[in-house]
């Protein structure tokens, strides 16, 4: 991990978790390589969550606000950082809606967690209609990971997914090549998305 973007500024954490214990423990993680800040519900994230924040990692089941109204409290506020959801609840078809980069199950380790910041980190180097697609595989990788194939094709809300994911694909092969989204995936995506599926990747970016 490192605690410095390209350009040398430090980089700022904004842990959200309720349980005391989890957020002292997830803090004392990531103080080392980053600028951390800690609270424990979704009324301080809103307050803490300014423009000087570039990751939230957002507990979901939160007194008070919950972390998916936190979470599209922030888009609509033009947060400009990035969020992932770090909770104990599995991920629900839902998921699909929330304007979330990545959603990661609890309990998690540290190197877990550090690696959830620096893919985040990286993905903020790369333009933004990649940025964009890497999220919204991310969310649709960690729901197939979790869901029953029926359940996941009964939903509305992943099917709305997949046609933005197939419309982020257009953008992105107008604007980028080829051989540098392939770079950018190998240290913006989580290994649950599997880059190497051509269906999904390969035959898409050489359309």
């Amino acid at each position: 991990m490192g605690s410095e973007t390209d350009m040398g500024v430090s980089v700022s954490i904004l842990v959200v978790e309720d349980d005391p214990d989890l957020r002292s423990l997830h803090r004392l993680w990531l103080a080392e390589d980053y600028d951390v800040q800690a609270v424990a519900d979704g009324e301080s994230a809103l307050e803490h969550a300014d423009g000087t924040v570039d990751v939230v990692l957002l507990d979901r089941d939160l007194p008070g606000i919950d972390g998916d109204t936190v979470a599209r409290r922030l888009d609509s506020n033009g947060f400009r950082g990035s969020i992932a959801m770090v909770t104990g609840q599995a991920p629900d078809p839902s998921v699909a809606t929330l304007p979330i980069e990545d959603y990661v199950t609890k309990p998690v380790d540290a190197g877990e967690l550090g690696a959830v910041v620096d893919r985040l980190i990286a993905r903020r180097a790369v333009p933004p209609s990649v940025q964009t697609l890497f999220g919204l595989l991310t969310r649709r990788a960690r729901l197939e990971a979790s869901l029953d194939p029926g359940h996941l094709a009964d939903s509305d809300s992943v099917e709305e997914l997949t046609q933005r994911i197939d419309g982020e694909w257009e953008t992105v092969r107008a604007e980028t090549p080829a051989a540098q989204v392939l770079s950018m995936a190998e240290e913006c995506l989580p290994p649950v998305v599997d880059w190497g599926r051509p269906a999904e990747v390969v035959s898409r970016i050489e359309q």
